[in-house]
């Protein structure tokens, strides 16, 4: 995880300089977090996989840099949930309970625009 965490800051701190050939601010760098709920629908098209999907969490980090109207981020996020009785493979294989977790790693890139109204 710590490598992971190197090559991340690496990117952000390169990419940038090398687009813009100037060395970066540090003012500009960002760490932005995210929490909140996770709800799946229930799969009730795909017979004979049908699972009953508790509500469940996302947790994530970001980590940016801003340069002039453009922001480079990266993303990783965990999500979580429980399912509840479901049918899975065959119509005669039952499972009770179970947990779905899943991490998402991804890369944004935004353009901030000012809006005048």
């Amino acid at each position: 995880m710590k490598s992971f965490l190197v090559i991340v800051v690496a990117t952000i701190w390169v990419i940038p300089s090398l687009m813009f050939g100037a060395p970066l601010d540090l003012s500009e760098l960002y760490i932005d977090g995210v929490a909140g709920s996770n709800i799946i629908q229930n799969n009730k098209a795909h017979e004979p996989f049908n699972l009953k999907i508790d509500p469940g969490m996302i947790i994530g980090i970001a980590m940016g840099y801003k340069f002039d109207s453009w922001r480079s981020e990266v993303e990783l996020a965990y999500r979580h949930n429980n399912f509840q009785e479901g049918r899975a493979l065959a119509p005669d294989v039952y499972l009770d309970t179970g947990d779905l977790a899943k991490y998402s790693l991804f890369a944004n890139v935004f353009y901030d625009c000012n809006l005048i109204f």
